[in-house]
């Protein structure tokens, strides 16, 4: 999804004659032996879903192009079902409690 993203933007950016930026996993390993705990990476990348729709809402409530805030938008909505299901990973594994629901006493 992230990579999808980066080249919607990418799209933009050459459209107006921009650098594309470099990806910030240019220096990932190619190590497969666990370092840290699920629960752990599942924290981690909850927070940094959360911070991502903070960032797409801040860029959409700054933004003055309709176009970018279509996309926007529909960016928000795709995180949104993303983290959703590590929320829903996280309270299967017992690392998050379930949310009261409506209409539960």
């Amino acid at each position: 999804m992230g990579e999808k993203h980066c080249e919607i933007f990418n799209s933009y950016l050459k459209e107006y004659n921009f650098l594309d930026p470099i990806y910030w996993d240019s220096q990932v390993t190619e190590n497969t032996q666990h370092v840290f705990s699920d629960k752990l990476l599942m924290f981690v990348v909850s927070t940094l879903t959360a911070a991502s729709m903070g960032f797409y809402g801040l860029a959409l409530g700054t933004s003055f192009r309709r176009d970018l805030g279509t996309v926007y938008n529909r960016f928000l909505l795709e995180i949104q079902l993303l983290a959703e299901d590590g929320a829903n990973i996280m309270i299967e594994n017992g690392w998050l409690e379930s949310p009261p629901k409506v209409g539960e006493k």
